[in-house]
């Protein structure tokens, strides 16, 4: 009897081994989907003029008007990580320049005519926001809820201090109360930003000659910032997370220049060894590399200081980049189309990340 029960025995203490063996055995993990570049869209009716986000399921383009019809409304789409949606905003015959929001809360978008869009995200209503003027609103940047700035002017002056620069309390929008001399510093503003706890506006100069057209506003005082470039400055973007320098400031005309802010609060001009395209748009994400885009199509990534050129998009080179995003995950967006012309059309968009996304649009 014993020899029995030992010769059973040894067959049921492996197979409970070889089970035991089999439950502790990890799964093996999933393998990531390679990051790559996708066209996500091109040829659409207007130009696609802003990209922002929260996350890679929370993005949102703006743009031109479909110049079909002169009243139709601008372009708005928002992306939520399944599909495409699109922001039904009333401002007939209006275009789009740009679009801001805040973490998990509500959206803003600037354009022509005046024109200031708020998004509520708690019902997905837009209302059209009551304005001081009909200057174009070029930028928006909403801090809180309740501290939204909005620069802009007349596009079509060539004067000095045909700018504006407008702030809201999250129910009125007013002038905000810069000093008369400090707005004749540009023709017109073109985008804001905070960093380190102050506002920075960026815009034309009114004299090639004098590098001025940067104001700082620390929530007492306008002040202008030295600078040592004399070229329109687009747009600026800045992160106090970010690798220094971590404030930079692209524009240009016929050649593009870079500026980055010092540990002394002046700017640096970026040298570069070869001649750069006019640069519209600039991100500085909190981790990865800052990117600026611009003219043909163009892409640059900041690497160990050095702005180098992207090789690896989409042939885009027909069109022009305006806007670029980095999400916190480390996609990359960038939308743009014939930025130029007039009317602005065939809108564009580009993305970086994990496999494909949708490109139907409803």
């Amino acid at each position: 009897m014993p020899t029995v029960r030992f010769a059973v025995a040894v067959p049921l203490l492996m197979c409970w081994v070889a089970l035991a063996a089999c439950e502790t055995t990890p799964a093996p993990a999933p393998v990531a989907a390679a990051n790559k570049w996708q066209l996500v869209f091109e040829e659409q009716p207007g130009a696609f003029l802003s990209v922002w986000g929260t996350a890679n399921d929370d993005v949102w383009i703006v743009g031109a008007h479909n110049p079909a019809k002169f009243d139709n409304n601008p372009t708005a789409l928002h992306w939520t990580g399944k599909d495409w949606q699109r922001i039904a905003a009333q401002a007939p015959g209006a275009d789009f320049w740009w679009v801001a929001g805040l973490p998990k809360g509500d959206v803003w978008i600037g354009g022509t005519l005046g024109t200031i869009a708020h998004w509520n995200r708690a019902d997905g209503t837009t209302t059209i926001e009551k304005t001081p003027t009909k200057d174009t609103i070029f930028g928006i940047l909403p801090v809180t809820a309740t501290d939204i700035w909005a620069v802009g002017g007349d596009a079509n002056c060539s004067a000095p201090a045909c700018g504006v620069i407008w702030h809201s309390d999250g129910k009125t929008w007013l002038p905000a109360d810069v000093p008369a001399a400090l707005l004749t510093l540009s023709r017109q503003w073109f985008k804001a930003w905070k960093y380190k706890n102050s506002i920075y506006v960026v815009g034309s100069w009114s004299d090639d000659t004098k590098p001025s057209a940067i104001l700082k506003y620390d929530g007492k005082t306008w002040t202008s910032v030295a600078s040592d470039v004399t070229r329109t400055l687009l747009t600026i973007a800045g992160n106090d997370a970010a690798d220094a320098p971590a404030c930079a400031a692209v524009g240009g005309s016929n050649e593009g220049v870079i500026t980055q802010m010092q540990a002394d609060g002046t700017w640096k001009k970026y040298s570069s060894t070869k001649k750069l395209p006019m640069l519209n748009g600039v991100f500085v994400p909190t981790k990865g590399n800052a990117v600026a885009v611009g003219a043909g199509g163009s892409l640059y990534e900041r690497k160990a200081g050095v702005w180098t050129l992207n090789t690896e998009l989409p042939d885009v080179s027909a069109d022009d980049f305006h806007s670029v995003w980095v999400s916190p995950q480390g996609e990359v967006w960038a939308v743009g189309g014939q930025i130029l012309s007039t009317p602005q059309i065939a809108g564009m968009v580009v993305r970086f990340g994990s496999g494909l996304i949708s490109t139907k649009l409803p």
